[in-house]
């Protein structure tokens, strides 16, 4: 029996792939990752990359950041004219939050909504097989999704 791997790696990086042993995973987790890769064909990419190394009917398990569900988290939202770009340059859903921990720094994140992840499952070759919300105090600020590999599933 294989032991688990782990493997750290920066998902926008060219051949972080080439790390990996080969595929045929049957789970591949991505906790608080896709809501901080910029652009949805970066998000793409990386699905396709994460279904490359699953099994045939392999399970993704992710979360994305619900923070639009906190009124806390809304107010540190900020204006993308702070780094100099304008909403027009940045796709629907994108924000720039203000990340005050010691001090003052920025934080791009994405906000997926059920209908967008659906939409990418269905794109990437995935059906999403589960879904639910936790975290926070109303247990509302991470969206758990996990998602069946439709490759090799006749």
């Amino acid at each position: 029996m294989n032991s688990p791997l782990f493997i750290q790696a920066g998902l926008t990086e060219i051949g972080w792939e080439d790390r990996v042993p080969p595929p045929a995973y049957d789970f591949v987790l991505a906790f608080a990752v896709l809501h901080h890769l910029p652009g949805e064909s970066t998000v793409i990419q990386a699905l396709q990359k994460i279904q490359w190394f699953l099994a045939p009917g392999g399970i993704f398990i992710f979360s994305v950041w619900q923070f639009l569900n906190s009124p806390r988290l809304r107010e540190r939202i900020q204006d993308w004219s702070e780094i100099g770009l304008s909403a027009s340059q940045v796709e629907r859903g994108d924000y720039l939050l203000d990340w005050r921990q010691g001090g003052h720094g920025l934080r791009y994140v994405h906000h997926f909504d059920a209908d967008e992840l659906e939409s990418l499952a269905r794109r990437c070759g995935y059906i999403c097989t589960g879904a639910y919300l936790s975290d926070g105090k109303g247990g509302n600020l991470s969206l758990y999704q996990t998602w069946k590999s439709e490759k090799g599933i006749v």
